[in-house]
């Protein structure tokens, strides 16, 4: 009986363990996709882009969807999407100086 439970314990333990790193494995994930959306802001949002306006930016191991949020002279808000193959889902809000053409402010929700 006392190795059984033991045996028990050991499983239980070892399920917790793998969910736990596939979670933290997939926020990473997402939070990678989220960087290279923002480290790609040059390329995107140099574009015409107005209030309203969104695109889709394909990466190997998932896609990040952006949104004009607001726009001015000076600075542009972005809302992003991330997710991932794994299924890792992520959101986040950065301003972008297109002066200065680096993000400003950054925010994940």
């Amino acid at each position: 009986m006392l190795i059984i439970m033991l045996i028990i314990l050991g499983v239980e333990s070892f399920v917790t363990e793998k969910r736990f790193s596939k979670e933290v494995s997939s926020k990473l994930m997402v939070d990678h996709l989220l960087f290279l959306a923002k480290n790609d802001a040059n390329d995107y949002l140099h574009n015409e882009l107005k209030i309203g306006e969104d695109g889709i930016l394909f990466y190997e191991n998932g896609d990040v969807y952006y949104r004009i949020e607001m726009k001015t002279k000076e600075e542009m808000k972005v809302l992003l999407y991330a997710s991932s193959r794994k299924g890792g889902k992520a959101e986040a809000s950065y301003t972008f100086n297109l002066k200065e053409g680096k993000v400003s402010k950054w925010f994940e929700i």
